[in-house]
């Protein structure tokens, strides 16, 4: 079954506007981490580390693919595990 496999997962999207502040984000040490403050943040856009631990991103409309047809089309795409 599909739903069983490892390759089935899930993506979610989120506004990086955030109290006025445009927040950008890098991958580093298996975390999430925002360059403005060095928050760490999961997959559900809630800060669970540092400034701005407690706020959370406005999650925004995504089209959710299996990852075999994202990545058909978009090779270059990144895959961060939490």
């Amino acid at each position: 079954m599909v739903a069983d496999g490892r390759d089935v997962g899930a993506a979610t999207a989120y506004n990086r506007d955030l109290n006025g502040q445009n927040l950008t984000f890098v991958y580093e040490d298996g975390q999430i981490v925002d360059d403005q403050t060095g928050s760490i943040w999961n997959a559900r856009g809630e800060a669970i580390a540092g400034r701005l631990q407690g706020e959370r991103l406005t999650p925004i409309v995504a089209i959710n693919h299996f990852w075999f047809s994202w990545a058909a089309f978009r090779p270059e795409t990144r895959v961060y595990a939490e």
